[in-house]
């Protein structure tokens, strides 16, 4: 032991695992091992490799042989086992075959092929002892490309283990034929080479076994006897699933076989599915008809539908087929389709059998992948496969269907009744065996918060609008624009989805009330006094005037032009002057009255506790002061009065948030009712991993105001199990998003697997549309906080020096952008004018930048917080691993807002923490300024990985990392597919951007209200303003039409002077045309009469023929 005191810990493990071993294999005297802690312990298989195994299994052969047992040692023969497992996934395939023939006590040989030793046994009967071995030679051929000898030996073990009753035989036997799945489905180009009599002989064997009534038909549904008008099956797809049902057969209780089957069931299915519209497209009349078909039969189209019943919705909506026709569709498609939903029926029975017989593993993503394929199937597909989910859903355990209960609450806004119904009874009964993961989602999602009774003034509005008759008699406008007409019709939409939401969580409320009546009651007032102080008054409104800053300053400002205009005009008596300034006052200051008058029916309510009561006294009479001012003014022509007023308002309350800053308030100010509460039967929000989690002990009375732009909350609460739990509470933002994504988070963890490859994720709970409960991360620090400490140590060195003084990062943007532009001829650094700035201006002043700011603050910083040489090596792998993985899981999110203070890292492990996920799914790319970059690593990132940098654990874990997602795509995709049901559109589709929409946590009536009524207002403002417009310019337009008038009489005359001259000029060619012929005919009269009479007829008709009007 002294000897490994200085080696680093990887050898020092490596020779701790050697010396335990070898130490318990001496003190135990019945057998060379004990399995316990080498087989069943996780970390054995989790951090020993290949050669610590190796090390182990030469110990245990020695030590086995010089104690000469008198039996077979079994315990060896299971680690050795073990050791071939790793060694030959670890490609060591010289030592595998070594150790198949210590197990198989072969005798000891020079290269021995594993296709010699699996010819030689092969000739003989297949002993059980060996069998186990025997299964391992087959994975070791299949490694070696021997995939002929693989298959053959393969097909002789499981014909010998098929008479053995052993379950132990039966499991083995069910590996076996599993493994020959997977080798035919890897080889389907070759498999009748593959094939054999004997093979066709164990298969019929394993599904004779079969006694599940619901497979029976499966081998006429792989044989293709089913349905001869589809494309059959390939031969190569068949076999697959025969070998899968006679591995089922082998071992009727095999978790890993029902899975197999299920999963190949489902991929055939879709498979299926594909192809029936393709053959069949002739009988579907026409194009249309079969592109709705088409997309319908596909298993990826993303949107519910209820099977049948809404296809024939869809074809009938086409408008070009008759009744008659529209019925033989159906039929045609039903016919089609019975194939079909015969692999979904039997990939739904064999997936509740998986969940049914199989012990729950909370990290094992093939639950979370059997869950969602079975949720995406019953909505999709509800009336076809009702049957047999009736069947098998009663009897289906709880705990699989933990991880995806997000996924079932946004189901339950279906458009099919029994969709609803099923998700609904599933989710009561999670909620009788873990009621802590529904009881939230159902309280707040049953809108059972007092947030309606804040807005009489709403409806008061609505209902003086409606009857208020128009100043000119003119009829209400009836029309709107069609985008109005949408926005209407979404809505509307929106809104039934979410009421039938809300009846469900009703529903399911009801339904708990009978075992935790007294728990819902509780969380109720829980949430409910939660989302009433998610925006403290004074915050509301300073909050509200800070929004609504640009827009109060822009109306004032076109108040005072509006009043010089109307001022100057010279054609306006006083009085008329006076009545037109009133109402441009009233419409131009209505929306800001519309503001304040919200925030006054907010805030006037009788208070309810001591800091209320304060905000009244204090601020009351300047807000009504504001009001009266903004309704009726004394002094419209001076808009400057009210002006004052809102300023000092804004000011008074600016000084009280900066004199408090960051500090404490006391739980007692903000409400009594969660100060008093004690032994409480509210579970801890956010403990998801315990079946029977704590509950809220007390809550307590410090509350720290955080000094940012939402103000949030930090809240400690005690729980029952003496712990203390810290959270955040955040109002004026959707947290649904961050739910979801932590739950991405964790499933992609679980596909992971290794410990050091981990995305640190937190509970998120979000109690409203616009507010929710963040669980504290502890131990971490903003990497902006580094860059700040330089800045102030760099200020320091030199405090007399103004130019060293702290600049925020925006600041220092601006100085450096500043003289770069003037090189350009761009005078100011205009954000509005950001689209005219020089890419080469923008990039020499990044570069600047980059060249002031060290690549070093977070490298040190790691370096500094380690305690020796090996800590930092092990902080600074853990960091590269923990980077790569959220660089990766970020880029196939599309994180976006990335800047330092949303990347945390744990200085004392070197463990990356995200926070802040609203910016997602590519969103970064809509902004003012588009983000374009996948994901973060500027050079202090890129400095922090170490000598290697980007090409060493930070290459390798980035390829690791997408691989496993690509390889589990599916499961990710069908998580994430729940984003398209919510009713949460753009995640707050009710919601008011602003404050006011944010109070009570956004409740759903009261901001759809708010909404509503908004729009209403500005259509109101926008028809008012146009008719004063009409009455100041009246007189101007009645002088235009003055001057119109006598203009249009003067072109008139000089028209018809025109015109008269024009005939005079017509009737003048004529004559002298007349003239000149006449004189022509007497020259010729001499010489032929008729030629004269001729000419003379001719005259007589031109002159006739210019009498006559024109054709138009």
């Amino acid at each position: 032991m002294e000897d490994i005191i200085k080696d680093a810990s990887s050898e020092v493990l490596s020779k701790a695992c050697s010396l335990k071993f070898v130490a318990q294999a001496m003190i135990n005297r019945g057998s060379t091992l004990v399995p316990e802690p080498y087989i069943r312990e996780v970390w054995w298989k989790q951090y020993v490799s290949s050669p610590d195994m190796e090390r182990c299994a030469w110990w245990a052969v020695a030590l086995d042989k010089s104690k000469k047992p008198v039996a077979n040692n079994e315990s060896l023969k299971v680690f050795l086992i073990e050791v071939i497992k790793v060694s030959r996934k670890a490609g060591n395939l010289r030592y595998t075959t070594k150790c198949l023939l210590n197990y198989l006590e072969h005798a000891p040989g020079f290269n021995v092929c594993p296709g010699d030793l699996a010819e030689e046994y092969m000739m003989l009967p297949v002993e059980p002892s060996q069998a186990p071995a025997l299964h391992q030679l087959t994975k070791l051929l299949r490694s070696t490309c021997d995939t002929a000898t693989s298959v053959r030996l393969s097909t002789h073990i499981s014909a010998g283990l098929f008479p053995l009753e052993e379950e132990h035989h039966q499991m083995l036997n069910s590996a076996v034929l599993r493994n020959l799945s997977t080798i035919f489905a890897a080889e389907k180009g070759h498999f009748e080479n593959l094939m054999s009599d004997q093979l066709n002989e164990v298969v019929a064997c394993g599904i004779k076994k079969v006694s599940d009534n619901n497979l029976q038909t499966f081998t006429a549904l792989c044989d293709n006897q089913n349905n001869e008008s589809v494309v059959p099956l390939p031969k190569e797809d068949t076999i697959v699933g025969k070998i899968l049902l006679a591995s089922v057969g082998a071992h009727i209780n095999s978790l890993k076989s029902w899975e197999a089957l299920a999963a190949w069931c489902y991929e055939m299915g879709g498979k299926v599915c594909s192809q029936i519209w393709v053959k069949n497209s002739e009988e579907y009349g026409g194009q249309e008809t079969l592109k709705v078909i088409s997309s319908y039969h596909s298993v990826g189209v993303d949107v519910d539908r209820a099977s049948s019943e809404s296809l024939e919705d869809q074809i009938r909506d086409l408008g070009i087929h008759t009744l008659e026709q529209i019925n033989s569709y159906i039929t045609a498609w039903k016919r089609d389709n019975g194939r079909v939903y015969s692999f979904f029926k039997v990939a739904i029975h064999s997936y509740f059998k998986f969940l049914n017989i199989s012990p729950y593993q909370e990290n094992n993503c093939k639950f979370v992948t059997a869950t969602l394929r079975l949720l995406r199937l019953m909505v999709k597909h509800a009336s076809e496969l009702q049957e047999t989910v009736d069947a098998d859903l009663a009897e289906t355990p709880v705990h699989p269907w933990v991880p995806i209960v997000p996924q079932l609450l946004a189901r339950l806004n279906h458009a099919d009744p029994y969709v609803r119904k099923k998700v609904e009874e599933l989710l009561v009964k999670i909620g009788l065996e873990a009621p802590h993961l529904i009881l939230f989602p159902a309280v707040v999602g049953s809108g059972a918060m007092p947030t309606t009774k804040l807005f009489p003034m709403m409806k008061t509005y609505e209902n003086k609008k409606d009857g208020q008759p128009n100043e000119d008699g003119d009829e209400d406008i009836d029309d709107e624009d069609e985008d109005d007409r949408d926005d209407d019709d979404e809505l509307r939409s929106t809104n039934e989805r979410a009421e039938m939401m809300e009846n469900s969580f009703h529903s399911i409320l009801d339904s708990l009330s009978e075992k935790y009546a007294e728990e819902i009651a509780q969380v109720k007032m829980f949430v409910s006094e939660l989302q009433r102080i998610t925006l403290l008054w004074d915050e509301l409104w300073l909050g509200a005037l800070l929004q609504h800053q640009g827009d109060i300053n822009r109306r004032f400002s076109s108040l005072q032009s509006e009043i010089k205009t109307t001022e100057s005009n010279t054609h306006l008596d006083q009085a008329t002057k006076d009545s037109i300034i009133r109402e441009k006052y009233r419409l131009i200051l209505k929306p800001i009255l519309f503001i304040f008058e919200q925030l006054n029916e907010i805030t006037s309510v009788e208070p309810e506790t001591a800091r209320e009561k304060q905000f009244q006294e204090l601020y009351t009479e300047t807000i009504q002061d504001i009001l009266t001012k903004l309704r009726e003014p004394a002094e419209p022509i001076n808009p400057n009065n009210v002006w004052e007023v809102i300023q000092g308002l804004q000011h008074a309350l600016q000084d009280k948030s900066r004199y408090r800053g960051g500090a404490n308030l006391s739980m007692s100010d903000l409400s009594t009712t969660l100060l008093k509460l004690e032994s409480t039967k509210i579970f801890m929000p956010g403990v998801r991993g315990q079946l029977a989690p704590p509950t809220i002990e007390k809550i307590e009375n410090n509350v720290a105001i955080l000094p940012t732009k939402t103000k949030p909350k930090k809240l400690v609460l005690s729980g029952s199990n003496g712990e203390n739990y810290t959270f955040l509470f955040k109002g004026l933002e959707d947290l649904h998003l961050d739910e979801r994504i932590m739950q991405f988070l964790s499933i992609a963890n679980s596909m992971l697997k290794e410990p050091h490859l981990q995305a640190h994720h937190y509970s998120v709970v979000p109690l409203g549309p616009r507010s929710g409960l963040i669980s504290w991360v502890e131990n971490v620090t903003p990497i902006f906080s580094l860059y700040k400490k330089w800045q102030q140590r760099e200020a320091s060195k030199n405090p007399d020096d103004v130019c060293r003084t702290v600049m925020r990062p925006s600041e220092l943007f601006a100085s450096k952008l500043g003289p770069i532009l003037m090189e350009h001829n761009i005078p100011t650094v205009d954000q509005n004018q950001r689209h005219k700035w020089p890419i080469a201006a923008l990039r020499k002043c990044l570069q600047e930048l980059m060249s002031i700011t060290p690549t070093y603050l977070l490298y040190k910083e790691l370096w500094s917080h380690s305690v020796n040489a090996f800590h930092w090596w092990r902080t600074l792998k853990t960091y590269s691993s923990s980077l790569a993985v959220m660089s990766m899981i970020g880029y196939i999110i599309g994180l976006g807002d990335r800047h330092l203070d949303n990347v945390l890292v744990n200085l004392k492990t070197g463990e990356v923490v995200h926070i802040d996920y609203n910016v997602c799914f590519e969103k970064g790319k809509t902004l003012r300024v588009p983000e374009k970059v996948p994901f973060r690593l500027t050079p202090n990132l890129r400095a922090a990985l170490g000598v290697t940098g980007v090409e060493g654990v930070y290459k390798q874990t980035c390829e690791h990392v997408l691989q496993v997602m690509r390889e589990g795509q599916e499961t990710l995709l069908t998580l994430l597919e729940a984003f398209v049901y919510d009713p949460l559109i753009d995640w707050t589709p009710f919601s008011e951007g602003g404050y006011t929409g944010a109070v009570y946590g956004g409740g759903r009536e009261l901001t759809s209200e708010i909404k509503v009524n908004k729009k209403e207002l500005m259509k109101e403002v926008a028809c008012s303003m146009f008719k004063v417009r009409i009455t100041e310019s009246k007189y101007q337009w009645m002088e235009n039409k003055k001057i119109l008038s006598s203009e249009l009489e003067d072109l008139v005359a000089l028209i018809n002077a025109y015109m008269e001259k024009e005939k005079r000029s017509k009737e003048f060619k004529i004559q002298s045309k007349s003239a000149t012929l006449s004189l022509h005919c007497s020259r010729r009269q001499k010489v032929s009469p008729s030629i004269a009479f001729t000419h003379s007829i001719l005259a007589t008709r031109i002159t006739f023929k210019s009498t006559l009007p024109k054709r138009p």
